[in-house]
């Protein structure tokens, strides 16, 4: 076993024995292929039964056999040159293995499927060799390859064929020929190099793409597609680079997922999503979206990089769950939004530094499946308030404070994540036919004779932007229900509007009940909110405007 950091067991081409360095590395050659039976292990070359009776010997003596003849007195193969059955070398092994690549004098790449001399395009690609995990790593990091065909006759090398080979695997043919760093693409982009690639073991998935990304992290056989998470937290702890949000599910997921993708193969249509490096924080936005029936909502949408083909700029849908809490929405998977587009809606944005936070640091925990899920655990402290949508009213914006969320697909407001609260406050932006309304919604977690059940509340009254000031002060410190009180007493559960200039007045009243409402199609017993509207025509001295409401 080697214990000393730049350790490395190579294969001395003339005696085909091996040789343990621990310092001053000769240069060697290092071979790259795609595993078969009967390969030889590193038990194998070190038995003293003479040379191994297996299939792979004959792939170490040819390649041993090209090193010499290159003038170089030793070669490494990962199937004999890695003890694998020390845990601790195979750790070490992985995490060395790009450097390893990287700096080898040449690299041998040896198809073992491939017959044709030329070869073709279609020779080429059906390959094994390409569609493999770990050599994605062995085909960037060299700065020399060789490839041979099943016969060991040389077909070229990776400058002049570098064409063909960025067409089969989608990388830059500057990278493969080493004329621009890797370095400079972004995470989603380097990611979708990897799609597609298959390793036989799943965790191989992950520790395959190591180097492409400069990460260091133990092997735990076994974690499954946990390894591809790991990897994940790792490079955003070291690249403040948000293409890593930037992949679009495969799988079937519910209406909401996490933020980090299950494998390299969601990140598929990436390849030309560009980091947005002049932005120093993500851009949270609010923008219309249209649903099925044509009706336009406004949905909070996490800017995560940028299309320079098309020149806009690549979104994620979020759910907002909680104070500056949010879900990744399934679908639409990635919004894109021209630059022009992109300008109009910069005043809707908002500070992003908690959510940043909730992404990056939360994903271990992962989400709840749905909102019902969401309505059933242990979480909600207080349960769940359900605000009824009346038709002619449209809600165009949302907030709701101190920790509780409004969501608008359910009409929900709830306070996921533990937080206790005693009360709920939502703000709200609509129309009510051309008329602008902005009103707030105050209701107690739990509800009291003792206490005022609901107050419906105009936002543009001076005491009322005041509470909510002081709602917004501490949010993580929510202000008490009795505290609120004061304030709520005095207020009208009412709000008036004007239409027709002056001739109507609509008053939109909140009345509280409870009722069996449906969460996806699962119900479930909860308080609700109805908005009510009571039209009155005015004559007269009634067309004055009103200092105090009538009740």
């Amino acid at each position: 076993m080697r214990e000393k950091e730049g350790a490395m067991r190579l294969i001395n081409t003339e005696t085909l024995e091996l040789v343990d360095f621990v310092a001053d590395v000769p240069p060697y050659a290092i071979l790259s292929h795609t595993w078969d039976e009967g390969e030889v292990t590193c038990h194998d070359m070190t038995a003293r039964s003479g040379p191994p009776d297996k299939q792979g010997w004959s792939k170490i003596v040819r390649t041993c056999g090209l090193a010499r003849d290159m003038g170089l007195s030793y070669a490494w193969a990962d199937t004999c040159c890695i003890d694998k059955t020390s845990s601790a070398e195979l750790t070490e092994s992985i995490n060395s293995m790009f450097e390893w690549y990287r700096k080898a004098t040449i690299c041998i790449v040896y198809l073992s499927d491939l017959a044709a001399c030329p070869a073709s395009h279609s020779d080429l690609e059906k390959c094994r060799w390409f569609g493999r995990g770990w050599t994605l790593q062995e085909l960037i990091a060299p700065e020399t390859i060789h490839l041979y065909n099943k016969d060991w006759a040389m077909i070229g090398n990776k400058d002049n064929m570098s064409d063909i080979i960025a067409k089969i695997t989608r990388i830059p043919e500057s990278v493969i020929r080493g004329k621009t760093s890797f370095h400079g693409y972004s995470v989603a982009q380097r990611m979708s190099w990897a799609a597609t690639r298959k390793t036989t073991r799943i965790e191989d998935r992950a520790y395959s793409l190591l180097g492409i990304f400069g990460i260091h992290m133990p092997m735990i056989y076994g974690e499954g597609v946990q390894a591809f998470r790991r990897l994940q937290e790792e490079i955003i702890k070291r690249f403040p680079d948000r293409t890593i949000l930037a992949w679009q599910p495969e799988h079937h997921y519910s209406e909401v997922c996490s933020p980090l993708a299950t494998s390299p193969d969601e990140f598929r249509m990436s390849h030309d999503i560009q980091r947005a490096d002049s932005l120093e924080q993500p851009r949270l936005v609010l923008h219309p979206r249209e649903d099925q029936d044509g009706n336009k909502h406004p949905r909070y949408m996490l800017e995560v990089g940028w299309l320079d083909v098309e020149g806009a700029v690549i979104c994620i849908p979020l759910r907002k769950v909680g104070y500056a809490t949010y879900f990744r929405e399934t679908f639409p998977t990635l919004l894109k939004l021209q630059e022009a587009e992109w300008l109009k809606i910069e005043s809707t944005i908002e500070s992003t530094t908690r959510l940043h936070r909730f992404l990056l640091s939360d994903v271990r925990l992962g989400v709840p499946t749905s909102v019902p899920a969401l309505l059933r655990s242990s979480n909600i402290s207080h349960g769940a308030i359900y605000i009824d949508k009346h038709r002619d009213i449209t809600i165009n914006s949302w907030t709701a404070v101190p920790t509780a969320a409004y969501d608008d697909v359910t009409g929900l407001c709830f306070c996921p994540g533990g937080a206790r609260i005693d009360f709920f406050a939502c703000m709200f932006t609509a129309t009510f036919g051309a008329e602008h309304v902005e009103f707030g919604v105050l209701l107690p977690s739990t509800f009291s004779s003792r206490r005022k059940q609901v107050a419906l509340v105009d936002m543009r009254s001076p005491g009322v932007k005041q509470l909510f000031i002081l709602l917004r002060r501490n949010p993580e410190e929510p202000m008490p229900w009795y505290d609120a009180e004061g304030f709520v007493g005095a207020m009208w559960n009412s709000v008036r509007v004007k239409i027709r200039d002056g001739a109507e007045m609509v008053r939109i009243r909140g009345k509280l009940g409870f009722g069996h409402v449906l969460v996806e199609s699962q119900p479930f017993q909860l308080p609700c909110l109805y908005l009510d509207i009571d039209r009155q025509i005015l004559e007269g001295p009634q067309r004055m405007e009103m200092n105090e409401d009538p009740e």
